[in-house]
């Protein structure tokens, strides 16, 4: 027969001998394995007793004393009982005692070991290559089909395990991103999230594209905002969108928990981190999100103020550039948000029949209890407050501005802000509506159109932004911007 060997020695010809008696051929182990570790174990001795580290056939014999005598062939030890051996201790032993019985072996052993171990046994021997830094090394020893078979038969530990001591060029010749997909569509929860961080994010985007809506939501669920920042920037904007608004729909039509609706509004704002999409699909899907998004805010207790916060900020960011579909869904996000972070303050007149009772218990009491509510604090009629504008910042193409608006912290419920903006009384953006927290900062980006740029390059100008905050009793904030013309465009101008 002849013995296929592959690792240290596969570079090495390898002697043909004949067949041993069947009797001698043990069960067990699969065929392959057998015909692999069989020529390794032959060679290895030969080495061995060449190198003159050991001078006798029973020397060589006694140092393998961790193998049974049960097979030999030519009078040595078959290598493939040491691994029936390490299998049969797989059960019974530790992480950290498996890490020592494997210690010794080689890649291409340690790869016979994976395709033979099953179940709870699988999962030990993965832990302990990965632990010894050799699963890699393992596992590049298998041919394709083999890494395909410990894939497709893997529980989701074991799954991410394996990715996790996979190449990329070893996943995808296992793996087609059809069959990636797959695998990913049917976890959930933990597994799924543990799984998707044991992928790049360009296998994870190959993995999305084949998936069906409802799997894709599924999958999108377990994303981290920080994968889907990666993605984000990979091309995978679309797959995002869609996954999100399958997820946000999903859980529109039931009752869902504040966590489930956390866990969306941190995807949400990492989407909405990564600008406004340009394709006219994307685009249009982001506006339905967005709009699915806001009734389940407005009917969900118990949100987590810490995660609504920093939307409101990556919603507020987009605003003032929003395109039409997606300005009035933006708008009324940000709406939502605020009145979600405003505190409730002052007597708020309901509802007639409730109200009615109190009144003649209060009413002839000494007038003197009377005024004092009124004078402890500012209460729903304070009006003098408004918002500030911070510094303005043009970039240097002269086509996006940014500033900050801060709403005074004596704001009752917050602030109301229209902003626009003028240049030599000739208004250069719409008027946009924000809603901003009491006592907080939002950062503002405008995007000036192509003729304000021009204009802003050849001859330059006063650049007015007004801030007019509703129902405050104060005017309006005011700030100016001198832009000086840019001397490339005067030159480009004269000639």
């Amino acid at each position: 027969m002849t013995l296929r060997s592959r690792g240290p020695f596969a570079d090495r010809p390898v002697k043909r001998f004949p067949a041993p008696p069947r009797a001698l051929i043990q069960k067990g182990l699969t065929t392959s394995m057998h015909l692999r570790t069989r020529g390794v174990a032959l060679l290895s001795v030969t080495a061995v007793l060449a190198g003159g580290s050991l001078t006798t056939v029973s020397a060589a014999s006694a140092a393998m004393d961790r193998q049974t005598t049960s097979s030999q062939l030519f009078g040595l030890p078959i290598l493939g009982d040491l691994l029936t051996g390490i299998l049969g201790q797989l059960a019974s032993a530790t992480v950290a005692q498996i890490e020592g019985l494997i210690g010794d072996l080689t890649p291409t052993q340690i790869g016979d070991l994976l395709q033979s171990a099953t179940g709870n046994d699988l999962t030990k021997l993965l832990q302990a290559a990965q632990n010894t830094g050799d699963l890699t090394a393992a596992l590049d020893t298998l041919l394709p089909a083999e890494t395909a078979g410990l894939l497709n038969t893997a529980n989701p530990t074991q799954l991410t395990t394996l990715l996790n001591g996979l190449t990329g060029e070893q996943l995808a010749a296992a793996l087609t991103a059809g069959q990636l997909g797959d695998l990913l569509a049917p976890l959930t929860g933990g597994d799924l999230t543990s799984v998707l961080g044991a992928l790049s994010t360009t296998e994870l985007q190959n993995a999305l594209g084949t998936l069906l809506p409802a799997e894709l939501a599924s999958v999108v669920d377990g994303l981290t905002p920080a994968q889907i920042t990666g993605l984000l920037g990979a091309g995978g904007t679309g797959n995002v969108i869609t996954g999100l608004l399958g997820q946000a729909t999903g859980l529109a039509g039931g009752t869902p928990a504040a966590s489930q609706v956390d866990a969306l509004i941190a995807q949400v704002t990492a989407l909405l981190g990564g600008g406004i999409p340009a394709d006219p699909t994307d685009l249009a899907n982001l506006a339905s999100l967005l709009t699915t998004l806001n009734p389940l805010l407005g009917g969900t207790s118990g949100l987590n103020p810490a995660l609504l916060t920093p939307l409101l900020g990556a919603a507020n960011g987009l605003l003032g550039g929003a395109p039409a579909p997606l300005a009035a869904p933006l708008q009324g996000l940000v709406t939502q948000v605020t009145v979600l972070l405003t505190p409730v303050t002052g007597g708020g007149g309901g509802g007639t029949t409730a109200n009615a009772t109190p009144p003649p218990t209060t009413l002839p009491r000494p007038a003197v209890t009377v005024p004092r509510p009124a004078a402890v604090a500012p209460g729903p009629q304070f009006t003098a407050y408004r918002a500030a504008i911070g510094p303005l910042k043009l970039n240097q193409k002269r086509s996006n501005l940014k500033f900050t608006l801060t709403c005074a912290s004596t704001a009752p419920k917050g602030c109301l802000v229209k902003v626009s903006a003028k240049i030599a009384g000739k208004s250069v953006m719409r008027t946009t509506t924000l809603a901003i927290v009491r006592g907080k900062s939002s950062p503002i980006k405008v995007t000036l159109s192509k003729s304000t740029t021009r204009r802003l390059k050849s001859k330059g100008g006063s650049l007015t932004i007004t801030a007019a905050t509703s129902f405050s009793s104060l005017s309006s904030a005011t700030r100016t911007l001198k832009v000086k013309r840019l001397k490339k465009a005067v030159k480009k101008v004269a000639r």
